[in-house]
């Protein structure tokens, strides 16, 4: 997990992750070896399955929980006084981001959804989900933050 947290590459493609092998002794974990390492990981709470096909797994760093600890302190001040952000605005690289040098820079839309979800349960934020003309659900990036 040190690899995909220092390359900020939350998601992993199973079956090509490059540490199932060690080409130095010409050996790779076994097809059982990598599901039992992927059932703990899931089981475990240090991922969860991005397909149906269990082919792509998201790893947490740490959990949502932690992360929506981390979110409602760097959130303190900052952007309760900017009113209305977006998910995009929240997760944004750099200085398009609204938090920019924090663990949530550049962080996987994906990933913030569910920290935001932690908050919203908490009652702590409220989540745009629908456009509020239309009544249709928007798309990912553009679900309405506001927090309380």
């Amino acid at each position: 997990m040190g690899w995909h947290l220092a390359a900020r590459r939350p998601v992993m493609s199973v079956r090509d992750w490059p540490h199932w092998e060690n080409r130095a002794l010409s050996r790779r974990l076994p097809a059982e070896g990598i599901l039992a390492v992927m059932a703990h990981i899931v089981g475990t709470g240090g991922g969860e399955w991005v397909d149906e096909a269990q082919s792509q797994c998201r790893l947490f760093f740490r959990s949502p929980a932690e992360f929506a600890a981390m979110l409602r302190t760097a959130a303190r001040g900052l952007l309760d006084a900017q009113g209305m952000q977006t998910l995009w605005q929240l997760c944004a690289p750099g200085e398009e981001g609204q938090l920019p040098g924090t663990e949530f820079d550049g962080m996987e839309p994906a990933m913030m959804l569910k920290v935001l979800e932690v908050l919203e349960g908490e009652a702590q934020v409220d989540l745009f989900r629908t456009d509020e003309d239309s009544g249709a659900v928007v798309p990912l990036e553009q679900i309405g933050v506001r927090f309380k």
